[in-house]
């Protein structure tokens, strides 16, 4: 439970630094910016990862689809 926590600690991190990469940036922008792509990118094979780590007991109380 307490490796979950971290986890779940850690995706939040990520979710906070897609968030602040991104920015005010319209769809456009983004897609112009290889850049904050790559760095969004990274984040999010980092909470794939992270999902997978996560206890089958704590993935059943969140209503989420984790695969």
């Amino acid at each position: 439970m307490k490796k979950d926590s971290l986890y779940l600690e850690q995706i939040h991190d990520s979710i906070r630094k897609i968030r602040s990469f991104i920015g005010a940036m319209n769809q456009q922008e983004f897609f112009s910016d290889e850049k904050t792509q790559s760095a969004v990118i990274m984040q999010l094979a980092l909470i794939g990862e992270l999902c997978k780590k996560i206890s089958s007991e704590i993935k059943s109380s969140i209503d989420l689809p984790w695969k």
